[in-house]
């Protein structure tokens, strides 16, 4: 590791004592770089500027410029620059003056080993104190632009709800942001997990820090960035941009988050006429583009098409009646890899990239297959079965959201294996074992982006027998288990912490503050505003 070095000047107008100086001590071992010494107070001065020492020893009888001197010059330029002296003069005058100019340590000739290092010591301590303290300052100016960031996000974000947003007209319209003509940027990065990790889940600081970047890779001061606090994986920017300058714009950014992240970016931009006034309408514009996007691996960006109706935007349905009763014959003969192999290869999902389903498509057939599943599953079942199904049917929502399909196949097996029971494998107590602590590192490792293959992987388990297992020996399917020690961490935060919703959505590993709501509420039967909202009352 390395460890930084202060520069060390001494002055003297005896050469035997420069020479001495420089060898009394190893001052590499001490990180300090002995610069070569000054013969008198005129050559410190021009000196100075250039190598910008740390700490200045000087004599304080030198021709031309004397120590006491220096020492009052050095402190009026060079405030920072720690000083003290020596002298072969035992004079109270001296010493007075030269402490009266801001040194701090004064040393009697011949200087021995023990009362320098004491010196620099002295010296190397209150520069660290110094550092210290701008390193409290800068942290402190941080939190309070972040905090600041936070303020917007929410106040812009409100004006995304058409209902909200005729409220704060008065508040967009008096702005110094208004524009007219402008274009509302999406900028979706489909997997935020991968950056939760790099920020140590403290969202604030993600959100400022993405939205630093965007707005440097913009090169324009003037454009207004946000991030939607109920889905923090989306960034919003607003500004008067022609339609070339939108295309590089996206670019650029495609170009520089591919260096940050594997996660894919889709850029989406509405058509180029909206106001600050009904962000709303260009915000629902962008989602609705969004859903065309090609469903994959591959960042994209889409521009909207001045005068494309939804009616005008091709859909395929890929799940047709008739294998839908395909579908349900394998479910009621129950059997799980006969209902897999139709969906992914009669169906088509597995090749849904490279056949290219738009992302629509791949929700939309998914969403049909879960209900058709649950429909068959459900019927007559108690209110924790269908509340476990609508959970289920949200992850692979969110699964679809992240454009990963290995995640989506992941979940689906595991509510097929779940749903379509398969009572043919026999327990052991090697798995019995390997589950056991699966469930003690999920427990440590809740808020990480676990998953199926993952987790039974790092434990030598074949996935869909694991996820069996697993529901066997702790009762709850794998995922929603998680969910549950996810919820049971927030409801910690929420009443040990001061920490927003928000921010503790994102510290129990969730990116969309929407979702984590969608979860909570489902676990919970209140939402989490109205669970912190009685935690207060209790308090009160």
């Amino acid at each position: 590791m390395h460890v930084k070095s202060y520069k060390v000047l001494f002055a003297d107008d005896e050469y035997w004592t420069r020479e001495k100086m420089a060898r009394i001590i190893p001052w590499e071992k001490y990180s300090l770089e002995f610069l070569k010494p000054a013969s008198d107070g005129e050559e410190v001065l021009e000196r100075l500027s250039e190598e910008k020492p740390d700490i200045l020893i000087t004599d304080i009888n030198m021709p031309y410029v004397n120590g006491v001197e220096l020492l009052k010059k050095v402190h009026t330029e060079y405030p920072e620059l720690i000083t003290f002296v020596i002298s072969g003069y035992d004079d109270f005058e001296y010493v007075r003056d030269s402490f009266l100019s801001g040194s701090i340590h004064y040393l009697m000739k011949p200087v021995g080993k023990i009362d320098l290092i004491n010196a620099l010591s002295k010296a190397l301590e209150l520069i660290s104190q110094r550092q210290s303290k701008k390193e409290e300052e800068l942290q402190k100016q941080q939190e309070l632009q972040r905090a600041s960031s936070f303020i917007k996000d929410r106040e812009f974000s409100q004006l995304l709800d058409p209902k909200a947003a005729s409220s704060s007209a008065g508040f967009v319209l008096n702005s110094h942001m208004e524009f007219a003509g402008g274009t509302l940027i999406l900028v979706k990065i489909h997997r935020l997990q991968e950056f939760m990790q790099l920020y140590d889940y403290d969202m604030n600081l993600l959100s400022f820090s993405v939205k630093k970047r965007l707005q440097e890779v913009s090169g324009n001061p003037e454009l207004l960035i946000f991030n939607h606090i109920y889905r923090s994986n989306e960034f919003l920017i607003a500004g008067e941009l022609g339609i070339s300058e939108v295309c590089k714009l996206a670019q650029d950014i495609i170009r520089d988050f591919e260096n940050a992240t594997v996660s894919p970016i889709t850029i989406v931009a509405s058509s180029h006429c909206f106001s600050m006034g009904n962000l709303a309408e260009a915000y629902v514009q962008d989602v609705s583009n969004l859903m065309q996007r090609s469903f994959g691996q591959q960042s994209a960006f889409i521009q909207a098409e001045e005068n494309t109706s939804d009616e005008e935007k091709s859909f395929i349905n890929h799940l047709q009646d008739m294998q839908i009763k395909e579908l349900q014959g394998y479910i009621r003969i129950q059997s799980p890899s006969a209902v897999k192999k139709y969906l992914y290869e009669n169906v088509g999902l597995k090749q849904c990239e490279s056949d290219g389903w738009t992302y629509l498509e791949v929700r939309q057939t998914v969403r049909r297959f879960l209900n058709l599943l649950f429909e068959e599953k459900t019927e007559g079942a108690e209110t924790a079965k269908i509340m476990e199904t609508q959970s289920m049917l949200e992850m692979a929502d969110k699964a679809v959201d992240s454009m990963d399909m290995k995640l989506l196949e992941e979940i689906l097996d595991e509510v097929i294996d779940v749903f379509v029971e398969n009572n043919q494998q026999t327990d052991s107590d090697s798995i019995k074992s390997g589950i056991q602590k699966a469930v003690i590192y999920i427990d440590e490792h809740f808020e990480e982006n676990l998953s199926l293959s993952s987790l039974s992987a790092q434990f030598h388990v074949e996935s869909s027998y694991f996820s069996k297992m697993f529901r066997k020996e702790t009762g709850e399917n794998l995922m929603l288990y998680i969910c549950r020690k996810r919820m049971e961490k927030a409801i910690e935060y929420m009443r040990n912490t001061e920490r927003s919703l928000t921010e503790i959505a994102f510290m129990v590993g969730y990116d969309d503050y929407t979702y984590f709501n969608k979860v909570f509420r489902k676990m919970m039967s209140i939402s989490p505003r109205e669970f912190r909202n009685q935690l207060e009352d209790q308090k009160s």
